[in-house]
């Protein structure tokens, strides 16, 4: 199972606010256009969607795979090493304990017709009502752009339609920025304990969902 995740900081507005981001639906193809309204000023800006990558299909593997080898700061940071060349099977084929691919989701994250990260989740992990999110990573020329709140949103949506009550998350020690991202996004530290394959600890954090947004 991937862990340490990494996101992307949301740039606060002008003065001093978050700009409010709409939602989107969790595999829609079309691109959803969002109006940011600041003091004095209209502007438009695309927002990223979601595309489930099939794993019998070669194009998809290869543009996770670019997006994976676009973010070799992550690598470095919890793993010591440069992504490999089948890095993207990794993710792909990687399980949690007693779960099945009928249960693990690997998404592309897509702006603007262009491949820009990648989220993996799990339905129902470590317990029936968590969904749990193992990789939130973006290529680094897109990184600090405001596009990890963005994507989590799209995450909550995932998880409030499998009925679960809270997102997941285990960041490795090593990766002090994405600790901060997930702290910063509401992320409650539960506990820490040793990461498997890594020379680390996994620190383990939690977000409800809306609770009005549970049927």
């Amino acid at each position: 199972m991937s862990t340490g995740i990494f996101g992307a900081v949301r740039p606060p507005a002008p003065d001093g606010s978050r700009a409010r981001i709409g939602r989107s639906t969790p595999l829609r193809r079309s691109w959803t256009i969002n109006v940011v309204r600041l003091p004095g000023i209209a502007r438009i800006m695309s927002t990223p969607t979601l595309h489930l990558i099939n794993r019998q299909l070669p194009n998809d593997i290869d543009r996770l795979q670019a997006v994976l080898e676009g973010a070799p700061g992550y690598s470095l940071a919890v793993e010591g090493k440069l992504p490999t060349s089948d890095a993207a099977i990794e993710v792909l084929d990687a399980l949690p304990p007693g779960k099945g691919y009928s249960d693990k989701f690997v998404y592309e994250v897509v702006l603007d017709a262009e491949a820009v990260g990648c989220m993996e989740m799990v339905r129902g992990y470590p317990e029936t009502d968590i969904a749990f999110i193992g990789l939130l990573l973006f290529r680094e020329r897109f990184q600090g752009r405001g596009l990890g709140p963005q994507v989590l949103l799209l995450a909550e949506a995932i998880g409030t339609g499998w009925q679960c009550r809270a997102l997941r998350i285990a960041v490795i020690d090593t990766n002090p920025r994405a600790f901060n991202f997930w702290k910063r996004e509401g992320f409650i530290e539960l506990l820490r304990r040793p990461a498997i394959n890594f020379a680390s600890h996994a620190i383990v954090m939690e977000r409800a969902l809306p609770a009005d947004a549970i049927v």
